[in-house]
């Protein structure tokens, strides 16, 4: 039997008409329901796939409710505190994200009278919004058809793709390219159904979720995926400690940090916070900036 390459069988055999009935009748049943999943706002649509960047769903949803409930709109947002807007980040990691985000809204309220572009090409133009997150933004809130993938994504796609003998699958061989043509394929076909764009997303999420706890990962057959490093212990812990301690006092001293921790780790955690403009150095001390 004469086997392929993903490369040269996928796109051009794929069955989209099988794969949307899959999706369509088998995960009625598998929909999760979070709180930006009902809505439409695209403020509310942004904030949320910020905070999924990189954080696992279970560990947003409440963070998510404090965040509206203590920044109702996108104006508050803007005018908050940094103190402020990193207490109410600190959990989700990456505190980075929660500057960036804020000063997303200072710029949309600046530029854009407080309305999120509907543009995928303006919302890239925002700081820390690539081409997922655009994407997200435009089916979620717009229900404009553009392609993005995520590892729930990848893992159906791939998923679908390993059923076929033709080809062995090895860690790290799918190309975006591949995924994204199949994709594209399958959001016309659902376009030209009449069906919803982001209610499609939203179960291949779902369907792709499902795969992932009955049958494994199939996202690391992708090029791009990566594992994640242990957090305990990590720079990305000590990162976080720091913004949560100074979140609740003005200053934490060197020596509390490096008796908690690894002290190479707590050197990298500063530097780089403090290059990023999180927390500035004062003598033996670290403040906020």
């Amino acid at each position: 039997m004469e086997h392929f390459s993903v490369e040269q069988f996928s796109v051009s055999n794929f069955d989209v008409d099988k794969a949307l009935r899959e999706i369509y009748s088998d995960t009625k049943s598998l929909y999760r329901d979070f709180p930006w999943r009902n809505t439409t706002d695209p403020w509310e649509i942004l904030v949320s796939e910020v905070m999924l960047q990189q954080t696992q769903t279970k560990r947003v949803v409440s963070k998510y409710l404090s965040w509206f409930e203590h920044l109702p709109d996108i104006h508050t947002c803007a005018r908050a505190s940094k103190q402020e807007i990193l207490s109410l980040w600190s959990g989700l990691g990456y505190n980075s994200r929660a500057l960036r985000l804020q000063e997303c809204a200072r710029i949309i309220c600046e530029r854009y009278e407080g309305i999120v572009p509907r543009s995928r090409k303006e919302l890239q133009k925002l700081p820390g919004i690539g081409t997922y997150t655009s994407g997200a933004i435009c089916a979620f809130a717009y229900n404009e058809p553009y392609v993005f993938l995520e590892t729930n994504i990848r893992t159906v796609l791939i998923y679908w793709l390993q059923k076929n003998p033709d080809f062995v699958l090895e860690e790290n061989c799918i190309d975006d390219l591949v995924l994204e043509s199949i994709l594209k394929k399958m959001i016309e076909a659902v376009q030209n159904s009449g069906q919803s764009i982001h209610t499609f997303y939203y179960m291949l999420m779902d369907y792709g979720a499902f795969i992932k706890k009955t049958y494994g990962n199939f996202s690391i057959y992708a090029k791009k995926y990566t594992k994640q490093s242990s957090f305990k212990g990590s720079v990305r812990e000590v990162r976080g400690a720091i913004v949560k301690a100074l979140c609740g006092s003005k200053s934490i001293t060197y020596d509390t940090l490096e008796s908690l921790y690894d002290p190479q780790n707590v050197t990298e955690a500063i530097d780089g916070l403090v290059a990023e403009g999180i927390i500035k150095r004062n003598g033996s001390t670290l403040e906020l900036a």
